[in-house]
């Protein structure tokens, strides 16, 4: 038997200048620390006006995984059904409760409303921006009921894929490897080496927004991640963040494809 799951209304968006100030505090804390991990062996001393610059730059990588994690939480279909059933059943409290709703949840949500005609798709535009107060009812409720027909549509199997972990692996694993040349494993009885230092000195400032987003960000995983994607030449220059609009526009792009 299916397990039930309950509708999920308790999102809240990142505070983006607060958590910035947080994860600058924990860098600065252990700047030594983040600097003699991140540097190779044998390597010379790090310029003192290079601190600041490498510090801002992991600072950077963090806060934008802290962001997906609030944006884009890892979800099974099954827990976004739950959601979506709330919103077909009452959609006056998806317009009420609107950032509060489940973000992905919303996001399929609104996606279908958009495409229901160029009228709606404007009408979620005006929505997102603030220039709208609400939406039709009844269209919210057309547009869950599509969503949950997508979702039934689509059979994934096992446990949701952890992109969140992957992608905080890759951007950290790039960004040792610039200063170090690559990623080294230490293999015996357990997994060692530079890398997983890093990593376990970094991870518990990000780890509550890992948890409530469902990811599992585990040290010796994301090793293995990062070697691997170092290996399949998928180390790419990461996009600098987008700049944010007024309104109700949250981190995921409601009008995503």
């Amino acid at each position: 038997m299916p397990t039930t799951y309950p509708a999920r209304v308790d999102h809240k968006p990142l505070a983006w200048a607060a958590e910035g100030d947080r994860i600058e505090g924990y860098l600065r804390k252990h700047d030594m620390q983040v600097i003699e991990s991140l540097q190779p062996a044998g390597a010379q001393p790090v310029d003192a006006d290079d601190v600041a610059p490498i510090l801002e730059s992991i600072r950077f990588i963090l806060i934008r995984f802290a962001a997906q994690c609030a944006a884009v939480p890892l979800r099974s279909p099954n827990q976004l059904k739950s959601t979506i059933r709330l919103a077909a059943r009452d959609p006056a409290r998806f317009i009420r409760e609107y950032e509060n709703f489940d973000p992905e949840a919303t996001l399929l949500v609104i996606r279908q409303f958009a495409r229901l005609s160029a009228m709606h798709r404007k009408a979620v535009e005006e929505f997102e921006t603030g220039v709208l107060s609400a939406l039709d009812l009844d269209a919210v409720r057309e547009a869950a009921t599509r969503a949950l027909g997508e979702l039934h549509k689509v059979s994934r199997h096992g446990r949701t894929q952890d992109h969140l972990q992957k992608e905080l692996a890759v951007a950290l694993g790039r960004y040792f490897a610039s200063h170090n040349g690559g990623i080294t494993r230490i293999v015996h009885d357990v997994e060692s080496g530079r890398f997983l230092d890093f990593l376990d000195l970094l991870l518990p400032v990000v780890r509550p927004h890992a948890t409530s987003a469902g990811s599992s960000l585990t040290a010796q995983t994301m090793v293995r991640v990062a070697q691997e994607a170092l290996a399949g030449g998928i180390f790419t220059k990461p996009r600098p963040p987008t700049s944010k609009k007024k309104g109700r526009v949250r981190a995921h792009g409601p009008m995503a494809a």
